[in-house]
């Protein structure tokens, strides 16, 4: 199937890595955020983790539904952290239930990249934050562009992280 843009990042600096044969070394692979993992982007993105477990390790998940499909996830990718929008009970990770847990997960300390695919403008301020904490932003939310794109993109050319938005 089609890669979705964020999963497509990904996709593209494994493929780079791979050319590089840095996909042989043992270093650390990156810890990935994915916000809105239970949608179709979200599980695109997860397909590619899945197929270069060297290189990409899930860090945290957040969902605003489909519980069943994200304790699947959990159990598949074993997070640190998930964000449900219910306060359902989810095994073998920390659960964040707050207001304030999308901004959280984006901005942990051992996160490399912050894939955004949730809908709305829930995803503003996360990939704001994200990106002032100097973490790589693959975004496939439109809202944060059309809604804050005068703040957003500033932010992303002067901070360390940077956003990436692959033409379709």
């Amino acid at each position: 199937p089609a890669l979705h843009r964020p999963a497509r990042v990904l996709h593209r600096a494994a493929r780079r890595l791979v050319g590089m044969n840095v996909m042989a070394h043992d270093g650390p692979a990156m810890n990935v955020v994915v916000l809105g993992s239970t949608g179709s982007v979200g599980r695109s993105t997860l397909d590619v983790i899945a197929a270069h477990p060297r290189r990409f390790r899930v860090l945290a998940l957040a969902a605003g539904q489909h519980s069943t499909g994200l304790q699947r996830q959990i159990d598949q990718f074993h997070p640190r952290f998930v964000s449900h929008a219910s306060n359902a009970a989810f095994t073998n990770s920390m659960v964040m239930d707050s207001p304030d847990a999308l901004t959280f997960l984006a901005t942990l300390e051992e996160a490399d990249i912050v894939v955004v695919a949730t809908t709305g403008h829930a995803a503003i301020v996360p990939t704001i934050e994200a990106l002032k904490a100097g973490k790589i932003v693959a975004l496939a939310n439109k809202e944060t562009i059309v809604a804050a794109g005068a703040v957003v993109m500033p932010i992303a050319r002067a901070a360390a992280g940077w956003c990436r938005r692959d033409a379709a």
